[in-house]
């Protein structure tokens, strides 16, 4: 551009300003607001309305700019001379720059800088683009204010295309019901929006400058007004295109395609969770309560009741739970589309469904995911035509068809003191705790390399994880001149010990299409799992269990608001205290307690976040675990005890025993004296990923303890007694039963706050049952397949490393406690006290036999 051009372009700059500046005004200032309200928090009230302020401040500022000089400027402007385009658009554009982009990149720049962030921080966040709505609209809004010839014209052209593309097709669009397989709304959540918005934004863009060579360089205002319904048509169509138009085969192919069409580096494994799944008729689902809690959290009303309803009467809604295996630590399953195709004995399938909702949040089932493992769960509507079709089949079978992705992730721990950090592969991160709140806020800054997801969870919780926003595919190519603003709060930071969170960038390393199969209609053939009928809902859908070990249950408050069950089988003797292991209760002593109250004295107590024990967000670390013991000697007078530990109560004992030896009379750890704070090897994590589930039990296993009893028959384990089976179980919700009542973030914690056993330190007599192998197959199971030989050769290999790192956990108690005593019991199961119920109860009076007698009551028993 020449002097005579830039001098022409200033002097229309100039004009425009002047005759312009109060809308001018307003709209920098409503730039600079929405800067201020979102970085402050002030004004909430005002972050509802701004947007749609802004908005519309940006399209009359664009019309009145543009439209101050049309483009008959170019031959006859009222100036003193033809205007050349190259000094007319860079003007034009370039008070809209000023007015609409600079104010907010200067008050981010200001704000940040003010706040204590870098100055390279601060530059990129100002600087670069957020994924903004403008790019999509402001393009149509120069595209009018070119094509018309007035302000209030133009605003009318802009209402006239929204109710053309909003309004006009809405009586014709409705809810896809349960058989419509696109992927609709979901395509704005699962990670493959990129694919409507970028192409929609590049037309758009392109039209625009398109609009603007016909009117300014052809002087052809008809071809500008073309290029307009053209662009817009074109825009519309490419956004609508991914989410109705297109099968989602077609859109997960090009989203595989826009990646390299790299392959996934690893290849997960699907596993059916329930061996049924829960189901019920959709009449009949009003009045199921149980099955309402369920529908609702995971979308079953989310149909409507006009799906419901013309679903009809027989119609069937059911939850399908998916356990995701094989993956390396932390790496995740992002799924972005799922169908359920019911098969005859064709190839092709009879039925097709989509689920009610294809993403729900978070990775937890309905009672809680297995450690190390994704739950995917979903719910859907089987209409009552669909089941007639599969009625004709002589055996039909489910498979659900997952469309993944593999996210690798970069973890970094961010502490929660409020410290701006550069953390490599996330981006400028800061942590800050908000103790009215109880919660953690993290913000984070991501510059260049954006990852797909960002999710943040207290430091050694994965259940705590809270992911934040909507998982994103888009290549990084497109996403190169972008920052990503990230913010997400973690809940209960008192669960552990230390202001820390884990900070995770997911980065896509590869799509693939996975499958679960079944048989039957829910989860196994139709015998073993029926469809619900009329007759089946109307009657009794659970026989009575109980409790019948001769215990009594009482509380005792161990803190504010914190209450600790404790069972109590009486008994004369020494004092004998029984400790769980994680994810169990003090039921799990129901078998072995009744015997020892022949000789002792003898309570147990269900540990803080388990079972019908308060379930407080703080208190899981080993210190306040062991004063919650303490306290429940002293409500039950008892000033020394001897502690028998199964599993992770090993812990216990060994803090017990290191810090308060005064209560202590001796230790006993049931297979529970080992070093928790070990890492588990990658190998023995592949390995044991690779075994063949466990089966679960079937419905008719499920209603009584004797038909339990069956099942624990059919896997070859020592049967849990019925009290541990009522309290963790769910036994008595058929649409959870056989799920386990656990909360993941609780037992995590536990685990979390696990030191590294200070052996010599531990000043009371010990005495350590190891469950160990009898043989090289000791790990051979009953559903098994025996003449599998690579199945054989994994197991032993297991076995072979569980031996080794084993062995040397018993000579490390053997040599660390002095005056340790062992034993082992080969061929018992880690529920030691079930499988060899009669060695450990000779061994504990063996043992307890060699202590020197001392009164164990102090007081009178309380409770």
């Amino acid at each position: 551009m020449n002097k005579t051009s830039t001098g022409i372009g200033m002097a229309i700059l100039k004009k425009d300003a002047l005759a312009l500046y109060p809308l001018l005004l307003l709209t920098m200032l409503l730039q600079m607001l929405d800067v201020l309200v979102s970085r402050f928090d002030a004004w909430s009230a005002l972050s509802f309305f701004l947007p749609t302020m802004i908005g519309l401040a940006n399209g009359i500022v664009t019309l009145a700019v543009i439209q101050a000089d049309s483009p008959v400027s170019l031959t006859d402007d009222w100036l003193c001379r033809p205007v050349p385009r190259r000094a007319l658009i860079p003007a034009k554009l370039g008070l809209l720059a000023l007015v609409i982009y600079v104010p907010r990149v200067l008050t981010v720049l200001a704000v940040d800088l003010l706040q204590g962030r870098s100055l390279v921080e601060s530059a990129w966040e100002a600087v670069l683009f957020h994924d903004s709505v403008e790019l999509l609209y402001l393009p149509i809004v120069l595209m009018v204010a070119v094509c018309t010839a007035s302000v209030i014209q133009g605003v009318g052209v802009m209402i006239g295309l929204f109710i053309l593309v909003f309004v006009i097709p809405t009586p014709f669009i409705s809810p896809p019901g349960p058989e419509n397989l696109s992927v609709g709304e979901a395509l704005q959540v699962n990670g493959a929006f990129w694919m409507a918005m970028i192409p929609g934004k590049t037309i758009f863009i392109v039209a625009a400058v398109l609009c603007l060579w016909c009117a300014y360089a052809r002087r052809n205002q008809r071809a500008a007004r073309a290029v307009l319904a053209g662009g817009v048509s074109l825009g519309v169509l490419a956004i609508v295109a991914p989410i109705v138009l297109l099968p989602w085969q077609s859109t997960f192919a090009l989203q595989k395609t826009s990646q390299g069409r790299q392959p996934a580096p690893v290849s997960p494994s699907l596993h059916q969770v329930s061996a049924c799944f829960p189901a019920t008729r959709v009449p009949d689902a009003a009045n199921d309560r149980q099955f309402d809690s369920v529908g609702e959290r995971f979308g079953l009303r989310l149909w409507g009741d006009e799906r419901l309803k013309s679903a009809g009467k027989d119609a069937i809604a059911f939850v399908t739970q998916t356990s995701v295996r094989g993956l390396p630590e932390d790496w995740r399953v992002q799924i972005a589309y799922v169908q359920a195709n019911y098969y005859g004995s064709g190839a092709a399938p009879l039925v097709q469904l989509r689920p009610a909702r294809f993403t729900t949040p978070g990775a937890a089932g309905l009672a809680g995911g297995a450690p190390g493992s994704e739950i995917i769960t979903r719910a859907w509507l089987l209409p009552e035509t669909a089941l007639h079709r599969l009625a004709q089949a002589d055996a039909p079978r489910l498979e659900l068809e997952y469309s993944a992705a593999m996210l690798e992730p970069v973890s970094l721990q961010l502490p929660a003191d409020g410290k701006r950090r550069h953390l490599p592969g996330i981006g400028y991160c800061s942590a800050k705790r908000n103790a009215l709140d109880d919660r953690i806020a993290v913000d984070c800054l991501s510059v260049g390399h954006l990852p797909a997801l960002i999710s943040a969870e207290l430091a050694g919780i994965p259940a705590s994880r809270v992911d934040a926003g909507p998982v994103d595919f888009a290549p990084r190519l497109l996403r190169a001149l972008q920052v990503q603003q990230t913010t997400v709060e973690v809940q209960s930071p008192d669960l552990i010990e230390s202001d820390v969170v884990t900070l995770r960038a997911y980065f896509p390393k590869g799509f693939a299409t996975l499958r679960a199969a079944s048989n039957g209609l829910l989860g196994d053939s139709l015998t073993a799992c029926p469809a619900p009928s009329a007759a089946s809902q109307l009657g009794p859908q659970m026989s009575t269990w109980n409790d019948r070990s001769p215990h009594e249950v009482k509380s005792v408050a161990v803190e504010e608001n914190v209450q600790i069950e404790v069972l109590d089988w009486g008994g004369s003797g020494p004092a004998m205290v029984l400790l769980h292991g994680l994810g169990a209760t003090a039921h799990s002593f129901d078998d072995l307690a009744p015997l020892l109250s022949k000789h002792y004295r003898v309570i147990g107590m269900t540990r803080r976040g388990i079972g019908r024990s308060s379930h407080p967000d703080h208190g899981y670390g080993q210190a306040r675990l062991a004063q919650d013991i303490l306290r429940v000697l002293d409500a039950f007078g008892i000033d020394k005890a001897v502690f028998v530990g199964h599993s992770i109560a090993g812990d216990e004992l060994s803090t017990l025993g290191a810090h308060h030896s005064q209560r202590v009379t001796a230790l006993i750890y049931l297979d529970a004296a080992y070093d928790r704070t070990l890492p588990v090897s990658s190998r023995y994590r592949e390995l044991n990923a690779s075994l063949p589930d466990r089966p679960q039990p079937r419905p008719e296993e499920l209603l009584s303890y004797t038909a339990l009893r069956g099942y624990f028959d059919r896997v070859g384990s020592a049967p849990l007694p019925e009290g541990e089976a009522i309290a963790m179980w769910n036994v008595n919700d058929r649409h959870l039963a056989g799920q386990r009542t656990i909360d993941l973030r609780l037992l995590q914690a536990i685990e979390a706050g696990i030191p590294r056993p200070d052996y010599a330190r531990v000043h009371a007599p010990a005495l350590a049952i190891y469950a160990t192998s009898a043989g090289p197959d000791a790990l051979l199971q009953p559903w098994h397949d025996r003449t599998d030989t690579d199945l054989r050769n994994t197991l032993r290999e297991l076995q072979s490393m569980k031996d080794a790192m084993q062995r040397r956990e018993i000579e490390k108690f053997r040599t660390g406690v002095q005056g340790a005593r062992v034993l082992e019991i080969p061929g018992a199961s880690h529920w030691i006290l079930l499988s060899h119920r009669d060695a450990v109860l000779q061994a504990i009076d063996e043992f307890t036999a060699t202590l020197p007698a001392a009164p164990s009551i102090r007081r009178d028993e309380g409770g």
